[in-house]
């Protein structure tokens, strides 16, 4: 870790997350909102940009 305020620090994870919401949540639309639904898109998210998506 670097000193507080560094920008650079949360760069991976704000561009992952950009990543999600750009391409899960913009288009998915939840008929509920239950907690359960939304982690069960984050998980196949996940294993879609881990494992299937070109990099």
């Amino acid at each position: 870790m670097s000193r507080s305020g560094t920008c650079w620090d949360n760069a991976v994870i704000e561009s992952f997350q950009s990543n999600i919401k750009s391409e899960v949540f913009q288009y998915v639309k939840f008929n509920s909102q239950r907690y359960q639904d939304v982690v069960e898109w984050v998980i196949t998210y996940f294993n879609y940009y881990n494992e299937e998506r070109i990099q």
